[in-house]
């Protein structure tokens, strides 16, 4: 479907500004530092397309673009430079999925086509809060996590005073107004609370909103949080499980096993050999759960996804986790999916609960899904289209219309969790 032009004016006033564009659960992150044509290579590389690269200039476009030319990521540039019919043509190709990431400098921005993506990247730090969160226009509601997220180096800073100058040296006023602007903006960069309660303010929007728990100042305050002895002992006891039962299972066998309950998947993977079998067996299997929900909560582990998903642990949980000596369980066999160390096996692990969820919707064997060695092949490659999917070997038509819409969000969901 061709990309329309927006019949509406972008608003100037900020009420309105937040309120047509801001997302909720939006995740805001400023990534500060230089190196950034490493950082972008990165971000592109783990977050779910479609996404916008925004810069300052036609200049700077080009040299995303030979950037990203060296990865697997697909781009497609817009620039002033280029017919107006041509820059349409490109954005209808992004839209129509034939490329992963849009390259457009700030001043085209403003006159886009409506359409949607998951994330926007920010190469330079922009004028004006105002600007930054008029971009977020292009973060239309949708299933999936929507990311802001903005590379900044100091240096930006000149470069923005620079074009302030160029463009608006016989006005004053207009500089000073727009300098300020710039200082609420570097503000934004430097400040150690919530981002979003700092555009919120910003906007001039009363948000009884403390913490989001969705930026990176929110995300790093939760993993900072204070644990009373009690709860670190307990913590150790709930991640060690996790991770000494091979980060295979849920909530309701690890339960289990810490409670001491000789259940049928307990005797029969022999979880009951596990240090932390029985450890809490004083408590009610509905207070363990909610310790699990807990850690979930505070971002030591997350869940794979699927119909029957696993506990793993986060960076965050396993430097937790990293001076205590534990034993890791020897399953058996069937339990031992892989022996290729380089496999993503929380990946693998998603992959294969999904499968076997459709098998059972299908009433049908697992292997009739598609079998183990496309699994891996899946896992292998990650793929992020039906164009990538259908490359896997024995992952045909049939096999498309069976699962594969489902099967990539399975994927584009998990790339998203380990950014």
């Amino acid at each position: 479907m061709p990309a329309s032009k927006s019949s509406s004016i972008i608003p100037d006033n900020s009420h309105e500004i937040f309120n047509l564009y801001f997302p909720s659960g939006l995740k805001c992150t400023v990534s500060p530092g230089r190196s950034k044509e490493e950082k972008l290579i990165a971000i592109t590389s783990k977050l779910v397309y479609p996404g916008l690269v925004i810069t300052p200039d036609d200049d700077q476009v080009r040299f995303i673009s030979e950037c990203l030319e060296k990865t697997k990521v697909i781009c497609v540039s817009v620039c002033l430079d280029n017919d107006p019919e041509e820059n349409l043509e490109i954005i209808n190709s992004f839209i129509s999925g034939k490329a992963d990431v849009l390259l457009i400098d700030s001043s085209t921005a403003e006159n886009l086509p409506e359409f949607s993506c998951n994330y926007i990247i920010h190469w330079m730090l922009p004028v004006s809060v105002k600007d930054y969160v008029r971009d977020f226009r292009f973060l239309k509601k949708s299933s999936m996590e929507k990311y802001a997220v903005l590379l900044y180096d100091p240096a930006d800073r000149y470069f923005q005073e620079n074009i302030i100058s160029l463009r608006y040296g016989s006005s004053k006023d207009i500089q000073r107004r727009m300098l300020a602007d710039l200082d609420e903006m570097e503000e934004y960069t430097q400040t150690s609370l919530c981002r979003i309660h700092f555009l919120h303010k910003a906007l001039g929007v009363e948000e009884p909103l403390k913490e989001c728990g969705n930026c990176d100042n929110c995300r790093k305050s939760l993993a900072k949080q204070s644990l009373g002895d009690n709860d670190r002992e307990t913590f150790t006891i709930l991640l060690t499980c996790i991770t000494e039962t091979r980060e295979k299972f849920g909530v309701q066998t690890l339960s289990d096993v810490i409670k001491g309950t000789k259940s049928g998947r307990i005797t029969e993977y022999r979880l009951d050999r596990a240090t932390t079998f029985g450890t809490l067996r004083d408590l009610k299997r509905k207070d363990i759960k909610k310790l699990f929900d807990r850690l979930i909560h505070l971002g030591y582990c997350k869940r794979t996804s699927g119909t029957y998903p696993s506990l793993y642990l986060t960076s965050l949980g396993k430097r937790f986790t990293g001076n205590i000596p534990f034993q890791v369980l020897e399953l058996p066999k069937k339990m031992s999916v892989n022996q290729d160390e380089h496999l993503d096996m929380v990946l693998f692990e998603a992959v294969r609960n999904y499968r076997r969820g459709e098998a059972k919707l299908l009433n049908i064997s697992a292997f009739m899904v598609f079998p183990d060695r496309v699994l891996k092949e899946i896992v292998k490659l990650q793929p992020q289209t039906q164009k990538e999917l259908k490359t896997v070997k024995g992952f045909g038509e049939k096999s498309w219309d069976l699962c594969g819409e489902g099967l990539l969000k399975v994927v584009r969901r998990h790339r998203a969790e380990t950014i």
